[in-house]
């Protein structure tokens, strides 16, 4: 079963139009987005490569923060020099980790 079926939606309903509530941030700068749209956008902020665990945290300011993060469209987009850099930092992060532990087995 899909999960289209498993929620009684159609292909059509995927184009119809809902207001994002303000305590999400995956509509950037809109306020309403096709529900196509922001499914595309939460599976690309919960479903990739990354997650993250924080709705045990009690502080709603450090869950907006952690979820602001996450949640802006295109925030694991990064330019070629941006990700070399990124490679550097952790080639040089795990360099380090090494020296400092050289009995470990890696």
């Amino acid at each position: 079963m899909s999960l289209m079926t498993f929620y009684g939606l159609e292909e059509t309903d995927l184009d119809k139009v809902f207001r994002l509530p303000t305590t999400t941030f995956i509509g950037g700068g809109d306020t309403a987005l096709p529900l196509r749209e922001i499914i595309r956008r939460l599976e690309m902020a919960y479903c990739q490569h990354i997650g993250v665990e924080f709705m045990f945290i009690n502080d709603v300011e450090q869950c907006q923060w952690i979820r602001e993060k996450f949640e802006k469209p295109e925030v694991l987009r990064f330019t070629l020099d941006e990700k070399r850099t990124l490679l550097a930092r952790m080639v040089r992060s795990t360099r380090c980790w090494q020296r400092s532990h050289p009995y470990s087995l890696t």
